[in-house]
C-alpha cells in the first residue's frame, strides 16, 4: 500500500511530462503504467543470470554457511518477502518474484526448513496483504520440497 501511494505520487508528477512513460525500475520494483494503471512487480537484478545460469551475478544475502546467527538469516529472508509483497500488485508477479527470491536462497544453501519458517513468519506481519501469502503458500511449500 505504502509503496503504490508513493508510486501514485511519482506517477501523477511524471503523466504531466508523458501520458504512458515507458516502465522504469525505482529501487527493488518495477513500475509500469498505462491509461492511468499502475502495475508493480519485484525487480530482481539476479534474474537474467538465476534463469539461464542458475547463479548469482549479484551477490545479494548471505551463505547459510556464513558467520552470521540464524535469526539473522531467517530476518533477512522475512524482510526480503515482505518487501517483495509491497513491490507486487498481482498474485502472479507476486508468485514469480519469490519463486526466484527461493531459488537464489536455495543456492545458498538455505535448508528448506529455514525458507518455509521465514515464509509463514512473513505471512503473520501485519503490514502485508495476506491474501498474497494464504494464495502462494502450497506454490512455496511445494517449490522448497523439490530443492530438497
Amino acid at each position: 500500500m505504502i509503496m503504490e501511494n508513493e508510486a501514485s505520487n511519482i506517477i501523477a508528477e511524471s503523466n504531466k511530462i508523458e501520458k504512458n512513460p515507458p516502465p522504469f525500475t525505482f529501487l527493488e520494483a518495477t513500475i509500469k503504467i498505462k491509461s492511468n494503471n499502475i502495475n508493480l512487480t519485484h525487480y530482481n537484478k539476479n534474474a537474467e543470470t538465476l534463469s539461464n545460469l542458475g547463479k548469482q551475478k549479484h551477490l545479494r544475502y548471505h551463505h547459510a554457511n556464513s558467520y552470521t546467527s540464524r535469526n539473522q538469516k531467517i530476518g533477512v529472508l522475512i524482510e526480503t518477502l515482505i518487501r517483495t509483497s509491497r513491490y507486487c500488485t498481482s498474485h502472479l508477479g507476486f508468485q514469480t518474484a519469490i519463486g526466484m527470491i527461493l531459488q537464489e536462497f536455495h543456492l545458498l544453501k538455505y535448508p528448506p526448513s529455514l525458507i518455509l519458517n521465514a515464509f509463514e513468519k512473513a505471512s503473520r506481519n501485519e503490514n502485508i496483504d495476506p491474501k498474497l501469502f494464504i494464495k502462494n503458500r502450497q506454490f512455496v511449500t511445494q517449490t522448497v520440497k523439490n530443492f530438497a
